[in-house]
């Protein structure tokens, strides 16, 4: 029973031997006892701000409309715009079809295509959004 009991103490010494490697934070090298060096996790890039045009102009919602918080679907919804919804548009984006507009106290973008001109008066009195000229192709 003394070879058993001695195999034990043996086993159970070295046993404890590689707990302090194991807490000291995982695997490393047992040459050397380094870890290897982190790799750090890129962050997503930031993209960049839309060139906006000024324009002051009063919409109203055509077709149920999304405020958004950037010109685009995957900016976050800040509002649901149901049609005839007066907005004041403040800008036009340049490279995209979005305009940006003020509801009340919250500004944001919503998609071009979702509003138009709203009369401010009576007659012909009408907000004009300005138009691209589209492009033409030479003969």
């Amino acid at each position: 029973m003394t070879d058993l009991s001695a195999l034990r103490r043996r086993s159970l010494l070295g046993l404890l031997a590689l707990v302090p490697a194991a807490c000291a934070g995982g695997p490393g090298d047992p040459a050397t006892g380094r870890r290897p060096a982190r790799t750090a996790t890129p962050k997503p890039a930031a993209r960049p701000a839309a060139a906006v045009a000024p324009l002051g102009a009063t919409v109203q919602v055509v077709r149920r409309a999304n405020l958004r918080r950037g010109p685009s679907t995957r900016d976050p919804v800040l509002a649901i715009l149901p049609v005839g919804t007066r907005l004041q548009a403040t800008g036009r984006v340049e490279a995209a079809d979005w305009l940006r507009v003020r509801h009340g106290r919250v500004e944001g973008f919503v998609q071009a295509d979702l509003v138009e001109p709203a009369a401010t008066g009576t007659g012909a009195d009408e907000a004009v959004l300005p138009v691209e000229p589209a492009a033409t192709a030479e003969p």
